[in-house]
């Protein structure tokens, strides 16, 4: 079964197939100048043992578990044919969250699915900038 082996919060985040990605700062806390307010950031993560045909969706929940946002399921494929064990094999995503609306600082969750299947969830501290300071 598929899982998350690495997973970044970062400023921006830009993968070209057949390059290195390219990772802007990695953020452990989101510090919007206002909440509520914009911002904008990004996520990077790598699956591994990816069966052929599987759907993957990413969904970004708020503190009272409401869906801030959410993507289509959409289909990737493994590796085949590479040269690892389908394990150790596996595909790297990366998503642009562009202007997002904060209302409300906490804890959000990013959450990754698999067919359906929540198999990661990963949180961030969201607060205002002048809280964090």
């Amino acid at each position: 079964m598929a899982k998350v082996s690495s997973f970044i919060y970062c400023e921006q985040a830009d993968i070209k197939k057949g390059e290195k990605p390219e990772i802007g700062e990695i953020l452990d806390v989101l510090r919007p100048d206002y909440i509520p307010g914009n911002y904008s950031f990004s996520i990077v993560f790598s699956l591994m043992d990816v069966q052929e045909n599987q759907d993957l969706k990413v969904e970004f929940i708020g503190p009272n578990k409401n869906v801030v946002l959410e993507t289509d399921a959409f289909e990737i494929n493994g590796n085949a044919g590479d040269e690892h064990p389908s394990e150790y094999s596996g595909v790297f995503a990366a998503f642009d969250f562009r202007n997002l609306t904060f209302k409300f600082p906490g804890i959000y969750y990013t959450n990754i699915y698999i067919n359906g299947l929540q198999i990661a969830s990963f949180p961030i501290p969201v607060l205002k900038k002048e809280d964090d300071e």
